[in-house]
Order: C-alpha cells, then sequence, then structure tokens
C-alpha cells in the first residue's frame, strides 16, 4: 500500500477549551488527543496552541488562527474562561462554523448556563453533552465530517438562512458600557419580587395571614419564591436561568454586572459546599468591582463577603484564621461600612416591632387592639433578602435568615402562635449556629416538643442542609437533641455518623462530641464506643475528664468485648491521672473494679489516681463500706476552715466541692442504723457552725449553702424524734438575713429567705399561716427562688407523710406541678408521691396522671422512677408504665419496658 497523499487544501479546524487545567481536569491532554485523531484524516488540518509557538502575542495569534479557520470546535465544562469566551465570541462575528460540546459538571459557572441560554436563543448552532470526554476525539471527528457532508447537501438552504441572519452578538464579553449607575435598588426593582411576598407566608404555615390570594408571577417572582424557599426549607438554589435572569434585569442598575455574576458564582459555590472555589469567585468579583469603578460600599461588601469566606476555608481545614487579607484591607478602610436600603429595611423590622410590643404594654385595660404588623414586618424581611440577592451578597443572605428567625420569636410573643416559634427549630438548624439551636430549644422545649418529637426524622435531613463548614457540627447537635426520638432507620444512619467522625475529634470539640455520646449511649453499640472513647482517651483528644468519666459510669461493661474491656484497662492506666487532674471522677475505679476485680484492681494502687481525702472515703462507700460519719467530720471541718478564711463584709470565694451540699445529703440519707451517730456529730459540730455562718458577715451564697444543709438536718432531728439543739432555735428566731453581700444570683439573698423561713416552719417558730405570702407571690419569684421553695416545700412534706393535706401547702405543690421550669416539675412530682396517703388522694393522683404526657423526658422519667421505686399503688403505677412503654423517647420506652417486666402482680 502507497503512502497517504495529502491534499494541497485541507479543511482547517481550530480546536479551543480552557488553556490551563480546571480543577484537575488537563484540557491539554484533551485537546492532543482529539488532533491526532483529526490528523488521522488527511482531509483535516486541526490546530491546537501548544503545537504552534509564535513571537506574536497568544491573544492575537489565536484570533488570527481562529479568523482562518474553517471550523471551530468549543469544548467547555464548568467554567467559560476569558479566553473561550474571546474565542466564541469572534467566531460568532466573523459567522464561524461552530461545533460546541458541554461535558457534564454538577456545578457549571452562570458563564455556562448563560452561553447555552444564547445558543438556545440565537440559534447560532446547535451543542451536545456528554458525560465525560472519553471518546471525544472519535466523536469531533465523525461530527466534523458529518457537518461537512450536511454543509454540501444543505448548503442552498443554509446560505439563504446565513444572507437573512442579524448579528446578535454575545452577551459574554460585548456587553456595551453604559453610563454610570448608582447600583442602589429601587422600589421598581425590589418589585419585581413582588408575588413572592404572599409565598413567604404559605412556607411559613400562616395562609391566615394572606391578603391577595391570587396574584400573577412578577417578573423576578420564580426567582423570589427560590429564595424563599432557601431561606426557609434550606432548598439548594437550583434555579440557574433564574438567576441568569435576575442579572439581565440588573443591567439597568449597574455600569457593569460582571461582578455581579462572579459573586452568584459564589452564592451557589457556597450552597453546594465547594468553599474554595466560593472565595476564587468573590476574589474575582472583587477585582472585576475595583477595576469597572463601582461604589465604593459595593466593593465593601464584596470584601465582607471575602473575609467571611476566608475564615470558613480555614475552619473547614481545621485551622484558625485571624487576619485574612480582605480583614486587613477592610481595617485599612477610612469609612463606616454600610449597605444601602438593607441597613434601611433591618431598622424598620425593629422599629416596628418594638412599637408594636410598647402599643401592647402600655395599653390599658379598656383599650381593643385591632390587627398587628407582622405582615409588614415580613414584607420588609422580603425585601432585605431580594435586595441582598439584587447585590449578590451572600453574608446578607444568610443574615436575612437570622431576621426571620427574630421576627417569628417576637411575634410569637405578640400573637402566641405557635406556629411561629416551631418554625423556628428548623430556621436555627440552618442556620449552623450550635449553641444558639441549643439554647433556643432548651429555653422554649415545652413549646416545640410536639412538633420536635414528631419530626425528628425530618429534623435530621434538614441538618444536612447547613452551610457545609457547621453541617457536621449541626448534625451532632440534632443527634443530640433528638436522638432518642430518631426512628431506628434514622438512628442508624446518625449512629453511622457520629462514630466515624471521632477522628476528627480534638480537644476543642471534645465536649460537645462525648456529650452527644453520652445522651445516645443506651442506643449506641456500646462497644463501639468504648473503641473510640480508648483512642480519645490515648490519643488526650478531650479537655474535660468528667466527660470521659461520665460514659465510663453509664457503660453498660457486659456489652463490652473482652477485647476492648483489656485495651480500656491499658487506656485508664496510662492516663488516669490525667482525665482526674482535669475534673474525671476517680469514682469509676470502683464502678470498674466491682465488674472485673482481676481486670481493674490494678487502678486501686495506681499512682495519683484520685482516691485521696475525702474521695478514699468515698470509694470505701462504693465498694460497700460504711464511712459516712468520717466523710461528714471532713466536710464540716472543710466548711469550718472556710467560715474562718472569709468572715468578713465584701469577700466571697467559692467551693470548688460544696461541703454543705454534702452535709446534707448525707443527712437526707442516714439510715436507723447510723443516725443516732450523725445526729450527734451534727448537734456537737455542725449546728454551732451553722449559728456562726447565719449570723456573720459571710457572703449570702455561704449562707444559702448553709441554710439549705441546715433544713436537712433539722428534718433529720425531726424524722427520729432527736430534740433540737436550743442554740440552734434561739439562732433561728434572731437571725438577720439583711447581713453579707450578694454575689451569684442563683444563691441570692432571696434564696436565703427561703431556706430560714423553712427551717423556722420545721422547728415550729413559724405557721403554716405564713406561707400564704409564698403562695400569693409565687409566680413573680424567679426560678431559682422559686427552685428554693419547691425544694423546701418537698423536704417538709418528706418528714410529714401521711398527714393531713394542707390546702395551703397543696396549692404550692399544684403550682410547682404546673411550672415552666422541668426541674420545678420534677420537684413537685417528687412531692406528690408524699400526698398520696392524705385526705387529698384523689387529687393527688389525677395530677400525677398527666406526667405521662409531660413535655420533658427528665419529668417523664421521674414518674417512672417512683413507680419503680414502689411509691404508687400497684394498678397506677401499672398503668403509668404500661403508658410508658410507649413513649416517644427510646430510652424511655426501654426503661419503661424492664420495670414492666419486674413489677410482677399485686400479690408478688
Amino acid at each position: 500500500m502507497g503512502e497517504t497523499v495529502i491534499p494541497e487544501e485541507r479543511l482547517r479546524v481550530f480546536i479551543s477549551s480552557a488553556q490551563s487545567n480546571e480543577n484537575g481536569f488537563a484540557w491539554s491532554d484533551v485537546r492532543r488527543r482529539i488532533k491526532e485523531c483529526l490528523s488521522a484524516c488527511p482531509y483535516l488540518n486541526p490546530f491546537i496552541i501548544e503545537d504552534n509557538p509564535s513571537t506574536t502575542p497568544s491573544l492575537q495569534f489565536f484570533q488570527s488562527q481562529l479568523r482562518k479557520a474553517d471550523l471551530t470546535v468549543l469544548l467547555v465544562k464548568g467554567e467559560v474562561r476569558k479566553g473561550t469566551a474571546v474565542e466564541y465570541a469572534q467566531a460568532t462575528k466573523w459567522k464561524k462554523p461552530l461545533l460546541i460540546y458541554f461535558l457534564k459538571d454538577d456545578h457549571p459557572d452562570l458563564d455556562v448556563i448563560k452561553l447555552k441560554r444564547e445558543l438556545q436563543t440565537t440559534d447560532y448552532c446547535t451543542y451536545r453533552e456528554v458525560d465525560n470526554f472519553d471518546n471525544i476525539a472519535p466523536m469531533v471527528r465523525n461530527d466534523v465530517i458529518e457537518d461537512v457532508i450536511r454543509w454540501f447537501q444543505d448548503k442552498p438552504y443554509i446560505l439563504e438562512a446565513y444572507n437573512h441572519k442579524e448579528d446578535s452578538g454575545t452577551a459574554l464579553i460585548l456587553e456595551e458600557q453604559v453610563s454610570s449607575k448608582s447600583g442602589v435598588p429601587e422600589i421598581t426593582a425590589i418589585s419585581l419580587f413582588s408575588s413572592s411576598y404572599e409565598y413567604l407566608l404559605d412556607l411559613l404555615g400562616t395562609r391566615y395571614l394572606k391578603r391577595n390570594q391570587n396574584s400573577a408571577i412578577s417578573e423576578l417572582g420564580d426567582l423570589g419564591n427560590e429564595l424563599l424557599e432557601w431561606l426557609v426549607n434550606g432548598k439548594p438554589l437550583q434555579c440557574d436561568d433564574k438567576i441568569l435572569n435576575l442579572l439581565e434585569k440588573s443591567t439597568s442598575l449597574y455600569a457593569s454586572t460582571d461582578w455581579l455574576e462572579k459573586r452568584w458564582d459564589a452564592i451557589r459555590c457556597c450552597v453546594n459546599g465547594n468553599l474554595d472555589k466560593a472565595l476564587e469567585y468573590e476574589r474575582e468579583a472583587l477585582r472585576l468591582s475595583k477595576n469597572d469603578k463601582m461604589p465604593s460600599w459595593i466593593t465593601t461588601d464584596i470584601l465582607i463577603d471575602c473575609r467571611n469566606m476566608e475564615i470558613d476555608c480555614a475552619k473547614a481545614k481545621g485551622k484558625r484564621l485571624i487576619e485574612g487579607p480582605a480583614q486587613k484591607e477592610l481595617n485599612e478602610l477610612d469609612s463606616i461600612v454600610y449597605l444601602p436600603v438593607l441597613d434601611r429595611y433591618k431598622s424598620n423590622i425593629y422599629s416596628t416591632i418594638a412599637k408594636e410590643k410598647f402599643k401592647i404594654s402600655t395599653a390599658s385595660r379598656y383599650t381593643t387592639i385591632y390587627g398587628n404588623s407582622i405582615n409588614e414586618v415580613l414584607s420588609d424581611t422580603c425585601n432585605y433578602l431580594f435586595s441582598a440577592a439584587l447585590y449578590g451578597s451572600y453574608t446578607h443572605l444568610l443574615i436575612a435568615r437570622k431576621i426571620l428567625i427574630y421576627v417569628l420569636c417576637e411575634y410569637f410573643d405578640i400573637l402566641n402562635d405557635v406556629a411561629l416559634i416551631q418554625k423556628c427549630v428548623s430556621l436555627y438548624i440552618l442556620q449552623g449556629d450550635v449553641k444558639e439551636l441549643e439554647l433556643f430549644v432548651q429555653k422554649n422545649w415545652d413549646t416545640v416538643y410536639s412538633l420536635v418529637t414528631t419530626e425528628a426524622d425530618a429534623l435530621w435531613k434538614l441538618a444536612k442542609r447547613t452551610p457545609i463548614v457547621n453541617q457536621s457540627a449541626m448534625q451532632q447537635a440534632v443527634l443530640k437533641i433528638l436522638g432518642l426520638y430518631f426512628s431506628d432507620d434514622t438512628f442508624q444512619e446518625a449512629e453511622e455518623f457520629i462514630l466515624s467522625r471521632a477522628d476528627q475529634i480534638y480537644w476543642g470539640n471534645s465536649q460537645e462530641y462525648l456529650g452527644c455520646i453520652k445522651k445516645n449511649l443506651i442506643r449506641l453499640n456500646q462497644d463501639k464506643v468504648v473503641t473510640v472513647l480508648i483512642n480519645i482517651i490515648s490519643q488526650k483528644r478531650y479537655i474535660r475528664g468528667k466527660d470521659i468519666t461520665n460514659i465510663i459510669w453509664t457503660l453498660d461493661l457486659n456489652k463490652i468485648s473482652k477485647g476492648n474491656i483489656l485495651a480500656l484497662r491499658d487506656a485508664l492506666d496510662q492516663s488516669l491521672a490525667t482525665i482526674v487532674e482535669n475534673g474525671g471522677s476517680p469514682q469509676i475505679i470502683a464502678c470498674l473494679v466491682r465488674f472485673d476485680p482481676a481486670v481493674f484492681g490494678c487502678l486501686e494502687s495506681k499512682e495519683n489516681n484520685g482516691l485521696t481525702g475525702i474521695e478514699e472515703k468515698l470509694y470505701k462507700i462504693n465498694m460497700g463500706g460504711d464511712a459516712w460519719e468520717a466523710i461528714l467530720q471532713d466536710e464540716i471541718t472543710q466548711a469550718q476552715n472556710h467560715f474562718s478564711a472569709y468572715n468578713s463584709d465584701g469577700v466571697y470565694a467559692a467551693f470548688a466541692s460544696d461541703p454543705y451540699a454534702m452535709i446534707g445529703y448525707i443527712s437526707r440519707k442516714a439510715s436507723d442504723t447510723n443516725a443516732q451517730a450523725i445526729c450527734n456529730i451534727l448537734s456537737e459540730k455542725f449546728v454551732p457552725l451553722a449559728v456562726q455562718v447565719l449570723n456573720s458577715h459571710v457572703a449570702v451564697p455561704t449562707k444559702e449553702s448553709c441554710a439549705n444543709a441546715l433544713c436537712d438536718v433539722v428534718a433529720l432531728f425531726i424524722q427520729h424524734n432527736i430534740s433540737f439543739p436550743s442554740t440552734l432555735i434561739d439562732s433561728l428566731r434572731d437571725i438577720d438575713t439583711t447581713q453579707g453581700y450578694d454575689f451569684v444570683q442563683y444563691k441570692s439573698r432571696a434564696m436565703l429567705e427561703i431556706r430560714i423561713f423553712m427551717a423556722k416552719l420545721m422547728v415550729g417558730l413559724l405557721g403554716k399561716e405564713s406561707l400564704l405570702t409564698w403562695c400569693v407571690e409565687y409566680n413573680k419569684r424567679s426560678l431559682n427562688e422559686r427552685v428554693g421553695l419547691a425544694e423546701c416545700i418537698e423536704k417538709y412534706l418528706y418528714y410529714h407523710k401521711g398527714e393531713t393535706a394542707d390546702a395551703l401547702i397543696l396549692s404550692i405543690v399544684f403550682q410547682c406541678a404546673d411550672d415552666e421550669s422541668d426541674e420545678i416539675r420534677r420537684i413537685a412530682y417528687q412531692t406528690l408521691s408524699y400526698l398520696l396517703d392524705s385526705n387529698a388522694k384523689s387529687l393527688v393522683e389525677n395530677r400525677i396522671y398527666q406526667a405521662m404526657t409531660d413535655p420533658s423526658s427528665s419529668v417523664r422519667n421521674k414518674i417512672l422512677s417512683l413507680c419503680e421505686k414502689g411509691l404508687f399503688e400497684y394498678d397506677m403505677a401499672r398503668s403509668i408504665v404500661e403508658a410508658l412503654t410507649t413513649d416517644s423517647n427510646y430510652a424511655i420506652r426501654i426503661r419503661a419496658l424492664a420495670v414492666k417486666n419486674d413489677m410482677g402482680h399485686p400479690e408478688s
């Protein structure tokens, strides 16, 4: 066979793509493969710039080659680079035949979407979308040859069409510069979103607020709806055509929109979790804004986005950025940072709400208030969001969500619409601030309980829409709060997530991680948890020792494999001293030694294991010994030393471990066998100390702790019919609670007065009628004061079981059972159990049954505990336990089933 004859005239094919690599994709290799494949055809003469060095500048050189070409092949992936855009513009300007190939990309730039839209609009040529470029070379060769054939077959029709086709230009690079514009959105610009305001009410579940039921879609109404769905439900912004529509409308606002397009590319990348690419786009927007001499406030806002993205990029890599390039540039600004229109809308929102609350708070009882301003405020919230969209400001899009949360919380207080406060849970999740979510749910648990427990699985999925930089932390927080309410399938997914996250844990985030493990331990695979725990202990990736010991306390060691038991022993053998030094309890040694003395016995004699002083005595008690008297004497000595050191005005030193709390605990736990010995110690040493403390100038918090212990001591004397020391009676009669300084709110002077009042009541210095003042003013008192009163009433009734129920005391206990604090409700139900043998039995039983549906799991657990201890009659206990076996909380269900199985029958 002879050599191939190369024709004198060949079809010149210009191969165009991005010059450099694109996110690891090597364009030069693709161009090379296409050239080699086309070169195999003797009638084709392909051109790629790599094979043609020239003394001419590259821009002019490839433009001249493009002009000489008979056909241009354009290759595009996720970006339209500047060179590619110029080549496309020149090819269309000179009416060059084009073959365009789009490689599939998950998150293409807006320029790519814009190019496709322009091809569809101008109908300059068709294009092909391909999943990969594996076979791109033969594909291009065949398409070139087939296109040439079609050209000659359809030549008459094509020539006629070209002669009549107008030059549409290109939207990519040939936009004409218009006169300078302010860039401040006017009412007409915001009104482009006008049809979306009512849609927000649909998303919030407040359709009753709608005024216009049927409104036509405004010019940017579709994008407005997408933005609102992202704002309220976290829906990804998969609306490229609608964003391009926004950019087109923005040409009336700005002299150039190139910077705005890049900002929207950055927004899309942030929403999709590509932070590095987002920062790259935002920096390009900054450069374009400066080049186009945009107003300073636009450039400043872009700088703020750059600053925030720099911080997020560093955080995503596990680093902390103190001051990045954008922040340094912001620091050098002389002007005040502001954003026109947005600041005004925010101001309107806050002032409108303030005026509405003032109007309500100052209204007389004769005033009738018609209507409210929630529609106006929500409209301004929408305007804030839409203005942020017109600026392309990702930071302010996020701030719009914070503003919406604020609005809903405030109008919940005004309108008492539960739907508003419940929606805030999902908004806090989408916002990504873990601490704010936890505080919000903790404060409003009773209100949001029904929603979050029934929608627990949906909220777990919603956490995956949190901004990527906070996503793992938010998923962990949702698991911590709601894990026990997940379905089995969802919890299995969550378990895989939390255990796989272990490698990312270090001292800075260990507290939250270990807290999540502890909260869900009953439902987790405990052997896998121990594997995780061993690694964290061995590598010292924790900050608080008590987080480690709290988990070990709760473990069911029978569910741990022998290998992990030994590995846990070895880890503790090496690190126990560090754990205890950082606040861990050495009493876990007792728990472990009781389980397997042969394996864990070595920890008893370990140096610096924390078993010294009172801890050593508590260890002996935990191991079955009886050293309460010795501990009591030590605690009284510690309290005496503290009093001697700090008995002066204006001085307060808090206890690392409150001795008065232990004194009260020992008094409460005293048994018939050791009660006399304990009372002797209390009479001889504690009562004189208490008399001194309560009549001294020592700080009020110390007095409050002492008085709290004194109530337990007095109760112990009453229970065992032991006479009170005369010094105690005289001291209580003459005590002056005005001495000493307040230092901390939770141990206030009012708390001290409550304790002293109860002690006087218990020793007979006051009658029950004196409780009337506390009963009448109960709802006016602070949380700490109400807790103190509930504790005192509980102590009083503990030692007066079976007596006739006093209507006044019963009234206070029932108020406590209705309190907004689950801590107080828990105390109240404990107290009510003492009244089941009284004349108010029927009333008390009905109130206790209500605890089965209490929103707080701690209250339901308390009721279950009372059933377990046999404090209720069999039928009542059986009914409560049976109901709790179907509780929404996994831990309560499991515990209730265990209690039910242990209950047997009444005769047994």
